[in-house]
Parts: structure tokens; C-alpha cells; sequence
């Protein structure tokens, strides 16, 4: 199929760091075909020598490399950053004055309501002889969600015309480990191909502009507990650099309950670790009931009028009210957004390591039995959609063993 939009994106340079606490990592970050390994150093970060001779043959690309495709799928770790690559290519676009259109999914907007607006995006496009960028995020929270995204994605592509598609591009994000079976397969088959590339480490210099002066001893947690794989979670890194109590043996689970109370104090009002450790406490709670019960939103006050979306009155009833403040307060922090019908756990990561600190608890007070029972699906095998969970729910519990 031929490709119709010639030069997309320029490449600018540069470009700053983003803010000194955000998540978002610098506009540098590398892509490498999925059949590469990411050359790192001995702490896990790129090597941007290696990176830049891989590029010029095709294995490794920069934001504006990917915007030359028909199709390209980026696929990596939780947290690493997917989401603002989208971002980061939509702005590129912007500044290159391209002149395409642009349909952004963005990783929040997975719902009816959205799904009906993209379709009819899509449906106004097709009246026009415009180029098309078409931004899927996080397509594991589409199928997390129940969605039936395969079938719908192949729906939309089949109704376009072979002219169509070749003025369309997508682009689109999954975690590594839950790409559904048929995806690439289906792309390829009404696009003409699709690139499928990992998204790399920071390099380290980028890494020390992100994290600024606390670099050094972030370094040295990753050296002394085997936590390579940090270096692709800008976010986390950004919080253990500014947080100076952390010791460097602290292990995986105690970086991530260091980060959820970093994102805690940010916004909670009265700092202090008794308040920060009960919005932390609500916080678990509220993660746990939304992920059992298949809900993903929850509201302020008594009762709900949505029957899908459960009220701070009903998680933290009988025995649980005196958590209800916390739990108030918990949806002001930064570990929440606001939706059109109440809040939801801002990142899909964050939510699984809330709900992995709660059902820690459970083993804690005997209930092994219902953590088994939590965990697996019909045939009693772990349920693929919490191989993340059990794993952090693991790191807790060995963390606490050997404490």
C-alpha cells in the first residue's frame, strides 16, 4: 500500500525536560524494533551511543521515526512512558504545521460515550480527502474494560476504502505483556504492515535531568536491589530523587509505597505521616473494591446514582467510616482524576500496587484462602489480567517476610 503522507514531522531540537515532579519524561526518548534488546549500562539505562548507530539502520526510532509508518504499535512496561509518546507525537505534529487531522484516544477516554464521538470523527474524515493520524492509547485498558476493541478496530478498518487507509496512520499503545492475540495480525492485514516497537529506557543524562540532584543516590537503590527495569519508569524515578529518607535497600515494594505517598503529600493538607498513612490506608480500600468488582469509577457522598459506580458511603460503611475523611481527602491526591460521573485511580499501575498493598493485608490476617480465590479465574489458573497484581502482591509480602 503506498504511503501518502510524505515528511510528516520535522525533527525539532532542543526541546526541555518536562516539570521537575512530573511523570513525563524529555521528548528523546528511543524505540527499538521488538526483536532488539535495548543496549543499557550496568544501572538499565540506554546507551545512546549504541542507540543513534541502530537508528541508521532501521532498529532504533525517535518519536518523529514512528510518525513515517502506516502503522505502529508500541508496546513496553507499565509506566514507562506510552502515553506520552502519543502526546509527545501529537505536539510534534503541531509543530510541524502538518496540516492532518488528529483523533487521540487518550488512556482516560475509554467508554461508550467516546467511542461513539470517535466513530464519528472517523465517519467526517471519510467525507474528506484529508490525511488521518489516528492515536490509540492503551489498548489493554480497552480490553480491561470489557471492550470488544479487536472486532471494533477491524469494523472501522474494513469500512474504509483502500484510499482511505492509505491516507490514515495509527498509532497505538498496549503493555508488552497484554497484547491480544490477532492485533498486529489484523493491522497488518488492512494496513499494509505495522511496526511493533518497544519503548527504551531513559538514557542517562536525560534520567539525571529528570530526577536532578538526588541521581546518585537513586543509582544506587537500582545497584543494590536489582531495579534495572526502573529506568524505564521516568515517574518513578522523579519520585525517588526527591524523596531523601528512602534507604538505598529498599526493595520494590517499599520504592512503590514510596511513590504512592509521594503522590499523596503533594495535595494532602495536612502533611504528616499519621494523615498520609490513613489517605494511604483509604486509598487501598478503594482501589481494592473497583478492582473485584469490575467497577472503575467511584463517587463522593452516601449513596450513587450511577448503579455501576459505587459511593464513598457504601466502600466505607459499619466498621470503615472513621476511613471515610481519608477516603474523601484520597480523592483530591493525584493518585485520582475527576471523570464526567466521579473519580477513577489516575494510572492503571498505581491502582494494581493499591490493591496488592490491601490484599497483602489479607494474607497478613490469615485470609489466604480469599486472596487464591481473589486471583484466579474459572479453572482455578491465575487470571491473566492479574499476573501484574499477584506479582506486586508477591514483592509485599516477601518485602515483609525478610523485614
Amino acid at each position: 500500500m503506498p504511503n501518502r503522507i510524505p515528511n510528516l514531522v520535522p525533527q525539532p531540537d532542543g526541546l526541555g525536560a518536562a516539570g521537575v515532579l512530573s511523570s513525563e519524561p524529555r521528548l528523546s526518548r528511543y524505540f527499538f524494533a521488538v526483536e532488539e534488546q535495548p543496549p543499557t549500562d550496568h544501572d538499565g539505562f540506554l546507551r545512546v551511543a549504541s542507540a543513534v548507530q541502530l537508528r541508521t539502520t532501521g532498529r532504533s526510532f525517535l518519536i518523529g521515526d514512528l510518525l513515517k509508518h502506516q502503522a505502529v504499535l508500541v508496546v513496553g512496561p507499565p509506566y514507562s512512558g506510552k502515553s506520552f509518546a502519543l502526546r509527545s507525537a501529537k505536539g510534534w505534529l503541531r509543530l510541524g504545521g502538518s496540516g492532518v487531522k488528529v483523533i487521540h484516544r487518550d488512556h482516560r477516554a475509554h467508554s461508550a460515550e467516546w467511542a461513539a464521538a470517535e466513530d464519528s470523527s472517523l465517519r467526517d474524515w471519510q467525507l474528506t480527502s484529508d490525511q488521518l493520524v489516528w492515536f490509540i492509547d492503551s489498548i489493554d485498558e480497552c480490553l480491561e474494560r470489557g471492550e470488544e476493541f479487536l472486532t471494533g478496530l477491524e469494523d472501522r478498518l474494513q469500512a474504509m476504502t483502500a484510499d482511505q487507509r492509505s491516507r490514515l496512520r495509527l498509532i497505538a499503545t498496549c503493555r508488552q505483556n497484554d497484547v491480544p492475540e490477532g492485533l498486529v495480525a489484523t493491522i497488518r492485514e488492512f494496513m499494509g504492515g505495522c511496526l511493533v516497537v518497544r519503548i527504551a529506557p531513559l538514557d542517562r543524562e536525560d534520567a539525571r535531568a529528570q530526577v536532578g540532584p538526588g541521581f546518585e543516590r537513586v543509582c544506587e537503590l537500582i545497584r543494590n536491589n536489582g531495579l534495572r527495569d526502573l529506568a524505564a519508569q521516568p515517574g518513578v524515578l522523579t519520585c525517588l530523587g526527591h524523596n531523601r529518607h528512602l534507604d538505598a535497600s529498599a526493595g520494590r515494594s517499599r520504592v512503590w509505597r514510596t511513590v504512592i505517598e509521594e503522590l499523596i503529600e503533594r495535595t494532602v493538607t495536612q502533611v504528616g505521616p499519621v494523615r498520609v498513612a490513613r489517605v494511604f490506608e483509604a486509598s487501598c480500600r478503594i482501589a481494592f473494591v473497583l478492582t473485584f468488582s469490575d467497577r472503575f469509577e467511584v463517587c463522593t457522598g452516601e449513596n450513587s446514582v450511577f448503579a455501576t459506580t459505587p459511593s464513598l458511603g457504601q466502600l466505607f460503611g459499619g466498621d470503615l467510616n472513621e476511613l471515610l475523611p481519608a477516603a474523601r481527602q484520597a480523592l483530591r491526591t493525584e493518585l485520582f482524576e475527576k471523570t464526567s460521573t466521579g473519580f477513577r485511580v489516575g494510572h492503571r499501575h498505581v491502582r494494581e500496587w493499591l490493591t496488592a498493598f490491601q490484599l497483602a493485608q489479607l494474607v497478613t490476617r490469615g485470609d489466604s484462602g480469599q486472596l487464591i480465590e481473589l486471583l484466579a479465574s474459572g479453572d482455578g489458573r491465575l487470571s491473566r489480567d492479574h499476573h501484574e497484581l499477584a506479582a506486586a502482591t508477591l514483592e509485599i509480602l516477601n518485602a515483609s517476610a525478610e523485614g
